[in-house]
């Protein structure tokens, strides 16, 4: 019988920049017969990275869940002569994987349909997966909605994986961005049509990278991933949200602090809904506020100013904060959008105010400052280490440089 050789190995080349997780490949070959390679559905972090040894092929991450993952395929691999004695030494590298993976039994052969496959990827690829957040997963699932809906609107409902082609690809990125009155659809911008394309585009690789496919139809779309400009306020906008008079409308106090905690520490709305009293620390005389993003995995942190140390402070007492450990009332994000619809037009300013808005104008307005470190910055606002051009590490990012970024940005906002 010819030697087969399975090796479990991190693909460096495939390392995401943006959250640093690394997924591991599996290579099979075989003695005259070639070798195949595929992804697996488990990946290592940055820190787990670390402890990869190549000659036992795990990590030696004190609770790492890869390690299972590699220890059940090598089962199936070794059990492979015992289950098929008489065919195995014929096997191809290709037919073993599908084995191993057990690929047959995936319900989605090239004769399988479409919609079938996508939404067994969702449910035993993206669903199980400790590495993708939850907002990802919700976009994989937005995708899979608007994939379905399409598939129903041109009639290929019944569409099988060989039947999938450049003209049903195509179709789809154009019914995104299309307004159909008859089926009360609207059209949606191209970045966000995009996403979509992306995340479908992403589920078909699985399908080239088993053959179910010869080629992946989505990847001849040309996407426009570029993201209209937004509007930021400036400082006279943001002293006449401080300045509004309320008191006649005292429910809508906490929209208008909420949105006011968003310009002072540029948190996306998410991060700032899950926000606990446990994120801040007081170190050296500042209030430390540290979170992972929950879209990235990044680090943020940054020492609050004092505009948002008070408002922190002003719902310490509130029932809703001391039962739920929160800094905040919580207010869903429909909510508070709506609401400031109300403070825009209370305050008489002209530009539409949104919660990401109070993100985009913490970012102009640390840049407008004009001394603070760009690394900084991009500690106080969770971003990846490639935008802007940063090139260092946020965790070197010492206390006394955020303190110096905290006095800087309340100096600016105070003019």
């Amino acid at each position: 019988m010819k030697k087969v050789k399975v090796v479990f190995y991190p693909n460096t080349q495939k390392t995401n920049q943006l959250t640093k997780i690394t997924p591991i490949y599996m290579r099979i070959a075989k003695p005259d017969l070639g070798k195949v390679e595929t992804k697996l559905n488990a990946y290592l972090s940055e820190d787990e990275m670390r402890y990869w040894n190549p000659i036992t092929q795990r990590s030696e991450f004190p609770g790492t869940k890869v390690n299972r993952v590699l220890e059940d395929l090598q089962y199936e691999f070794e059990s492979l002569p015992y289950r098929f004695k008489e065919e195995y030494p014929d096997f191809s590298p290709q037919e073993i994987k599908n084995k191993v993976l057990k690929v047959e039994n995936y319900n989605t052969n090239q004769f399988g349909r479409v919609l079938d496959y996508v939404d067994s990827y969702y449910h035993s690829v993206v669903l199980p997966n400790q590495h993708i957040v939850l907002g990802t997963k919700k976009n994989y699932q937005k995708a899979i909605r608007h994939f379905r809906n399409y598939m129903k609107y041109s009639k290929n409902e019944k569409c099988i994986m060989k039947g999938l082609n450049t003209v049903i690809a195509l179709g789809f990125y154009d019914y995104l961005c299309q307004e159909i009155p008859s089926i009360g659809k609207r059209s949606i911008l191209k970045v966000s049509a995009a996403s979509v394309v992306e995340k479908i585009k992403h589920i078909f690789e699985r399908a080239v990278d088993t053959e179910l496919i010869r080629s992946n139809p989505f990847k001849k779309i040309k996407l426009d991933k570029r993201s209209p400009k937004r509007d930021e306020l400036n400082l006279k906008e943001i002293k006449l949200i401080e300045q509004l008079d309320l008191k006649g409308n005292r429910k809508i106090d906490v929209y208008r602090d909420i949105f006011l905690f968003l310009i002072y520490t540029g948190l996306p709305y998410g991060d700032f809904y899950n926000l606990t009293k446990n994120d801040i620390q007081e170190e050296n005389g500042a209030w430390i506020l540290t979170i992972k993003r929950s879209k990235t995995g990044i680090e943020l942190k940054q020492a609050l100013i004092e505009p948002a140390i008070r408002l922190i402070k002003k719902y310490e007492d509130s029932y809703e904060t001391i039962i739920y450990n929160r800094l905040f009332p919580k207010r869903h994000l429909n909510s508070v959008n709506e609401h400031l619809k109300f403070i825009q037009e209370k305050a008489k300013i002209h530009k539409k105010l949104s919660t990401h808005i109070g993100r985009h104008t913490c970012s102009q307005m640390l840049r407008e400052t004009g001394n603070i470190n760009i690394d900084v910055i991009n500690s106080m606002l969770g971003w990846s280490n490639g935008r802007l051009g940063a090139s260092m590490n946020y965790r070197r990012t010492s206390i006394n440089m955020l303190k110096d970024a905290k006095t800087k940005y309340e100096t600016f906002l105070n003019q």
